[in-house]
């Protein structure tokens, strides 16, 4: 097999797995606590700014579990009822 196809081969059986792997949607989340009314932020480490939190839907993931992982990785809480 010569160099080009060996190169041709290796492009066309890495990249598909690299691209199936890595995350392809991006989310933010809104949680409002129910009991008071108050939205949930973060403070970002790098510029102490205050943002809403987000997170990526991985590959085959559900925006729901998604946004229950992003809450529970980002913040500690875990989500009760996600509403529209």
């Amino acid at each position: 097999m010569s160099d080009v196809l060996r190169r041709v081969w290796q492009f066309v059986t890495t990249v598909p797995k690299i691209i199936l792997r890595h995350p392809i949607t991006r989310i933010n989340i809104l949680p409002i606590l129910s009991k008071d009314g108050y939205i949930v932020l973060v403070r970002k480490s790098d510029s102490g700014e205050w943002s809403l939190l987000g997170g990526v839907v991985e590959w085959a993931e559900s925006v729901p579990h998604a946004v229950k992982r992003e809450l529970a990785k980002t913040t500690g809480l875990k989500l009760g009822t996600i509403r529209n």
